[in-house]
Parts: structure tokens; C-alpha cells; sequence
């Protein structure tokens, strides 16, 4: 099952990667309710060794979905955390995003719209092996028009939207994938907005000084009346944006998934190494999977809403048993759950375990070394050092955010010269956040100052962390700017595939 469904499956608390809701309206009910992702539509990338150009995935590939149980410590931690992406089974990808098992209410317009239905107007089912449904595409806002799936093409239609983070985020890598193919693949990104507002997007910048128009390098196309949403998206029941379908050469769906993860799957289909039996029978046990995990997760939802948090250490426990593959993701979910219930001595075990049982996943251990040390949650500064350590590590030194995190464990031991080393090489990856700067600016500072109390020379969001929890919950999170804790991570996608 992939990460990103198995993160639609976990709470928003979690900061898990969920995919950016339904394409169901043009405009996003608004960046809070895009709850699950919107916290982590930022989320530190993996590099992917197996496929083809830069390869690089989120950690958790999101697709933005609401949770309605949110928990306060949730909401805290998931406030600038990336997505938590449980590791990919072998058996299929698509998390979600972000990537969850309940999705982004859609509008009310569109639920209206959507009872109106006649039942006979069932859409048709869509999955692997099914005929790709021709494109019905209203107008072509970038590239050359897609005149009907040609013979011995390969063609990838991707759904997404201006508002959706984790869609922005994995841009650039479908662009650097659309280069690295040339002819031999064509990308399509369809969104059910209009021509003024994806013409605006483009306008915009993504960098500074670049604009999308520039950084994006493939068609990109309004949908006519959502017909092209219905016949794949509603088709193959996918619920969450950003999502791809790759159309084979005999014109055949070969795969469903998140773009994030897309490179592997696309390298074996454009190599003839693609068995389209397997991966039918991965992504019928995948959904088989995730319909337990609802089950689940539904348990969890009621008991979070009754505060009967044995119930829900309970569910989560069960998940983690029933999908080991996604244990690390459960278990910080456990951790969340065991601060809220304030037993800390049992979430700072828990804290220890995660990042000894999570090693390999960076979204996991980022979490966990920001909120112990940052938020000054449950856990030692030992464990968070791991933790960060680790996170640097598996991402090879390639986010600015993770080796933040890690300056700022430094920070936090006393070791102002290994947190300022750390936080410039942060700040020199091309496009680190401007809020980097700010946190150099304390660390240097805080060596410059006469020796004080750790507490004095902290920055003063962690006064405000340290606090009571009773005071701390009525008061608002501080900025990133307003401390040296580091922003969350660029948007970046959820997770994998479904």
C-alpha cells in the first residue's frame, strides 16, 4: 500500500501527507481546511537511486485531506512539519500526498451537484488495464495541444490544481521527468480551473526571479466541464490531487499514482520491463488494505473525539500491526496521541523507540527531532540528535529545512559553533527559506552574548513552548521568524503512489 494512502488513512495530527483534496472545486475551501497537507505540504525529499532524473520524492508524497479530529498537540506539531511518509510496502505507491484515508470535504456546491446524480450516471469504473478515456480539455493553457493518445506513445495525465501545495511542490520534478523523456513521453497536467486563474499562476513567481510559466516545462490544460476529472479521477475512486495516470503505448492504464513516485514505475513502462498483471494485483490489494486501515482509522477518529486515549492507542497499535510497513508513521501517530493524553514519560519512550524502529524514514525522524527540540515535546535531545542525524543522512544533505532541524539540536545542547556550521550550510542549497537566515542571525548572536542560562539564550518562541500546557494552548504559535526553529520544509509532494 502506498505511503500516501496510508497517510490519507492517518490524522492530520500526524502532519502526514494527504493529497490537496477532490478536484471536485476551482478554488480550495482555504488553506486551513486543506488541514492534513496543508501543515505538511512541505516535507523533505528522498532521492530516488532507481529511476530516471533527479529522481526526488518527498518523503512523503502529499495529498491534502481533512481530518475532522485534530488534536491541539497535532495541530502544533503538524503547524511547520513535513508529511510523515511510512516507508513504500513492495506492494504499490500513492500516499496522500500528500496522500490520507479521509479527504478534503468537498464544497458545498459540488456535494449538491454530486446528490443530484442519477444513480444510472455511474461512472464507469477506471483502473490498471482499463482503456484510457480520451481527454475532454476545454482549452490548453501551456504547450502544444494533445490531439487523442497516439500508437506506441506514452502519455501521463496528471490532476492538479493552483491552489494545491503538494501539486505546486512536484512541478519541478515533473518537469526535469518531461526532459529527461523528451518525445518519448508527453505530460499532461489537467485542472478544473479556468484560463484567468491558471494564466495568473503562471505569472506568478516560483523563485525568486522565475517565474512557473518558466519552471514548468509541460501541457498543461482546463478540463471541460470536470468530464475529464470524471472519467479518471471519479472513475478510479481517487479523491486526493495531486494524482497521475500513466497511459501506456497500446493506450492503456499502466499505473495510478502519485506523481512523487512516479519515476520508477514510468522507467520500467518505457523499457518494455513493465507487468501490467503485477501491478494490477498490487493496487487490488493495496485498496484492500486501505479499506481495513479506514476501518481503523475511523476507531481512532471516535475514540480521539471522546478523549479515550487507550481506545486510541489501541487503533493505532492495531495499524501498526496490520501494516508493518507503515509502523514508523503509526507510531508517531501513538507519540501524538500520548502527549495530548499528557503521559509523557510514555511518549518520550515512545519518541526513543520511533527513532530506532524509523531509521530509515526522514519524514519520521525530521518530526521528531523539530518537535523534541523545538517544540520541547517529550523525548531527550539524544534522541532528537539521532533522529536529526539520521534525517540528514537519508536525504543526503539536500534539504535545508532537515539540516536545520539539526542545527537547532546543536543549538539546543549548548553547541552554538555546530549549530551556526549547520545552519549555513542550510542556507547555501539553492532556495532554502529566507527564515534560515533569521535563525542564523540568533545562533550567532547567542555566541556573541555573554554566557547566560540556556532558557535565557534560547529564542523566545521557547519561552512560550516551555510554558504550562494550559497557558501554552491559549496562546498563538510563534512564527518561524519569531524563532530559530526552522519552517517547514518546501511543499513538496506526498507521497508516492496509491
Amino acid at each position: 500500500m502506498s505511503p500516501i494512502r496510508i497517510g490519507m488513512l492517518l490524522t492530520a495530527g500526524a502532519a502526514l501527507c494527504v493529497g490537496c483534496a477532490d478536484t471536485s472545486s476551482t478554488t480550495p475551501k482555504s488553506d486551513t481546511a486543506m488541514t492534513k497537507d496543508s501543515t505538511a505540504s512541505k516535507t523533505p525529499a528522498t532521492k530516488d537511486t532507481k529511476s530516471s532524473p533527479k529522481a526526488e520524492t518527498s518523503a512523503t508524497p502529499e495529498k491534502t485531506a481533512a481530518d475532522p479530529v485534530v488534536a491541539k498537540t497535532s495541530e502544533e506539531a503538524s503547524e511547520k512539519a513535513p508529511a510523515v511518509e511510512p516507508p513504500a510496502p513492495a506492494a504499490e505507491e500513492k500516499s496522500a500526498k500528500e496522500a490520507t484515508a479521509t479527504t478534503e470535504e468537498k464544497p458545498a456546491e459540488a456535494t449538491a451537484a454530486a446528490e443530484e446524480t442519477p444513480a444510472e450516471e455511474a461512472v464507469a469504473e477506471l483502473t490498471i488495464g482499463s482503456p484510457a478515456p480520451a481527454l475532454a480539455i476545454a482549452e490548453w493553457a501551456k504547450g502544444d495541444a494533445v490531439e487523442g493518445f497516439k500508437p506506441d506513445q506514452i502519455y501521463v495525465v496528471e490532476f492538479w490544481a493552483t491552489w494545491c501545495g503538494p501539486c505546486r511542490a512536484g512541478m519541478p520534478h515533473i518537469s526535469e521527468v518531461q526532459k529527461h523523456y523528451g518525445d518519448k513521453v508527453r505530460f499532461i497536467g489537467v485542472t478544473a480551473e479556468d484560463m484567468e486563474t491558471v494564466s495568473g499562476f503562471l505569472k506568478e513567481d516560483q523563485t525568486p526571479g522565475k517565474t512557473w510559466d518558466q519552471v514548468i516545462e509541460y501541457t498543461l490544460a482546463l478540463d471541460k466541464d470536470r468530464a475529464t476529472n470524471t472519467a479518471y479521477m471519479e472513475a478510479a475512486g481517487e479523491n486526493g490531487i495531486p494524482t497521475a495516470f500513466i497511459v501506456g503505448r497500446d493506450g492503456v492504464i499502466e499505473w495510478i499514482g502519485h506523481p512523487a513516485t512516479i519515476d520508477e514505475p514510468l522507467a520500467k513502462i518505457a523499457e518494455g520491463q513493465w507487468d501490467r498483471q503485477v501491478a494490477i494485483a498490487e493496487r487490488a490489494k493495496a485498496q484492500e488494505m486501505e479499506a481495513e486501515l479506514a476501518a481503523v482509522s475511523e476507531r481512532l477518529q471516535m475514540a480521539m473525539q471522546k478523549k479515550d486515549w487507550d481506545a486510541a492507542i489501541a487503533a493505532a497499535d492495531e495499524a501498526t500491526e496490520k501494516v508493518p510497513e507503515a509502523a514508523a508513521a503509526f507510531m508517531f501517530r501513538k507519540y501524538l496521541i500520548l502527549i495530548q493524553a499528557e503521559r509523557n514519560d510514555e511518549a518520550a519512550t515512545m519518541a526513543g523507540t520511533i527513532v530506532e524502529k524509523g531509521s530509515d524514514n526522514p519524514g519520521v525522524l525530521y518530526q521528531i527531532a523539530r518537535l523534541i527540540a523545538a517544540e520541547k515535546k517529550p523525548g531527550s535531545l539524544d534522541v532528537a540528535m539521532k533522529a536529526a542525524t539520521r534525517a540528514v543522512e537519508l536525504t543526503e544533505e539536500s534539504e535545508p529545512v532537515v539540516i536545520a532541524v539539526l542545527a537547532r539540536v546543536y543549538f539546543e545542547q549548548g553547541k552554538v559553533d555546530e549549530a551556526i556550521e549547520w545552519q549555513k550550510k542550510a542556507i547555501a542549497i539553492e532556495g532554502s527559506p529566507e527564515e534560515l537566515k533569521e535563525s542564523l542571525k540568533k545562533y550567532e548572536e547567542a555566541k556573541s552574548a555573554p554566557a547566560t542560562p540556556a532558557a535565557d539564550a534560547a529564542p523566545a518562541a521557547d519561552a512560550a513552548d516551555a510554558a504550562p500546557a494550559e497557558k501554552k494552548e491559549s496562546s498563538a504559535e510563534p512564527s518561524a521568524t519569531d524563532s530559530a526553529e526552522p519552517p517547514a520544509p518546501p511543499e513538496s509532494v506526498k507521497d508516492e503512489s496509491k
